[in-house]
C-alpha cells in the first residue's frame, strides 16, 4: 500500500506495520493488496 501526502512524500507500508498520521493530514491512498486496517482516532 502506498500513501502519498500532499506534501510529496510518498510511505509503503506493508502488514504488520504500525504508522501514525499527523491530525488534519491530507493523503492518497493506492492500496495494491487487500490488508486488514485498524485505526484509532483522536487521542
Amino acid at each position: 500500500m502506498k500513501i502519498s501526502a500532499q506534501n510529496g512524500v510518498i510511505h509503503v507500508i506493508k502488514a504488520g506495520d504500525l504508522v501514525e498520521f499527523s491530525a488534519g493530514l491530507y493523503c492518497e491512498w493506492e492500496v495494491t493488496k487487500s490488508i486488514k486496517k485498524h485505526y484509532r482516532m483522536g487521542s
